[in-house]
């Protein structure tokens, strides 16, 4: 969405006349981006491609979500490896902003785990299309992932966090002390909670989803450190955004 290294969509202009939006303010703590690029989005027709009704996605989508359409970025890195094994990469900035928030909180006696992070679009097609093969519906995989192109984790600025002893991907991530960490110190690395309780986004409270915002985060003080190599493989999990 944002960034100067890393290629992504803006939205900018409005529609045609004057549209009211009281829901600018509510959307602030997860996207930040004004509410009339979001109506502009709608409007454009972003969220109505073949690919989309293929699975059953309404045109409607971003409307109805306050959900902006999100580009891939130009670079990744490897951000190490996730609580599986796998290789995991995000966009250079956040990559280094995850790794000084980790470092930060293994300094205060807190682990912090990565469970994924960098999602492609195509990737979470084949999300929504096993799911639906397995008997679910659009509406409930929606509940839990957002549609193609428009999940945070396509712009390589998202990541989904864990923590020893607490189950991954689980509303009991709150109760833990690397949750109270976070809602105590993430902001100073401008990392966010995408998805609190009742957001405007109608995605069920995932308190394990951060979000970087490039406009939240402080001067970067170092570079990229040495552990955040370059990688190429894609790795993604079920059931992420």
């Amino acid at each position: 969405m944002r960034g100067n290294t890393v290629a992504s969509r803006r939205f900018t202009g409005t529609p045609a006349g004057s549209l009211a939006c009281p829901a600018q303010r509510r959307v602030a703590h997860a996207w930040a981006i004004p509410c009339t690029a979001l109506l502009a989005a709608a409007l454009a027709g972003n969220a109505c491609t073949a690919r989309a009704a293929a699975l059953d996605i309404r045109c409607s989508y971003a409307a109805d979500h306050l959900q902006p359409r999100v580009d891939e970025p130009a670079q990744l890195i490897g951000v190490g490896t996730d609580i599986r094994g796998r290789r995991q990469r995000m966009a250079p900035e956040a990559a280094a902003a995850l790794s000084r928030m980790r470092e930060a909180a293994a300094r205060d006696g807190i682990t912090l785990l990565v469970v994924s992070a960098f999602r492609s679009i195509e990737y979470q097609r084949a999300i929504v299309r096993r799911k639906l093969a397995r008997g679910q519906s659009i509406g409930q995989i929606l509940r839990v992932n957002a549609a193609p192109g428009y999940s945070q984790h396509h712009s390589g600025r998202a990541v989904d966090l864990a923590t020893p002893g607490y189950g991954v991907l689980e509303t009991g991530f709150e109760d833990s002390p690397a949750f109270a960490w976070l809602q105590r110190h993430a902001a100073r690395f401008g990392f966010r909670l995408s998805y609190p309780r009742n957001n405007v986004h109608h995605i069920d409270y995932e308190p394990w989803h951060w979000y970087w915002n490039p406009d939240d985060a402080p001067p970067a003080r170092a570079s990229i450190p040495p552990a955040c190599s370059p990688d190429t493989t894609q790795v993604a999990d079920a059931k992420q955004k």
